[in-house]
């Protein structure tokens, strides 16, 4: 799949994370792990989140996600629980957990008129 930009109708799954104050997350996903079919309900995972200044000019933040439940819903590559994203100067959210491993890379954007 290198260079295949999916978006809109063609992403057969939703997610979707809450960040809060307190430094908790909530994340949901009706992605199917066992086959190409959403589920009909999303799970959910809770954790920390820990955000720090962006290294590279083109970013706002890093965030690192620490899943305490839910471990397996974490996109990495080989650090079980843990999820990285960047904030971009764009209000992208960017997940780029699994590109280290030659897997996919998902752009999220605000759907929501909180911040």
């Amino acid at each position: 799949m290198t260079n295949t930009v999916l978006s809109g109708d063609q992403i057969v799954f939703s997610e979707r994370y809450i960040f809060n104050d307190d430094g908790t997350f909530i994340k949901f996903s009706t992605r199917n792990n066992r086959s190409l079919e959403p589920l009909s309900e999303p799970i959910q995972a809770l954790g920390l989140y820990e955000m720090k200044d962006a290294l590279d000019p083109s970013h706002v933040f890093e965030l690192t996600l620490i899943f305490e439940t839910n471990r397996g819903m974490a996109a990495n590559c080989g650090n079980d629980g843990v999820e990285n994203l960047l904030l971009t100067k764009e209000n992208r959210l960017v997940n780029n957990s699994w590109s280290a491993c030659d897997g996919l890379h998902f752009v999220y954007q605000k759907n929501s008129s909180r911040f």
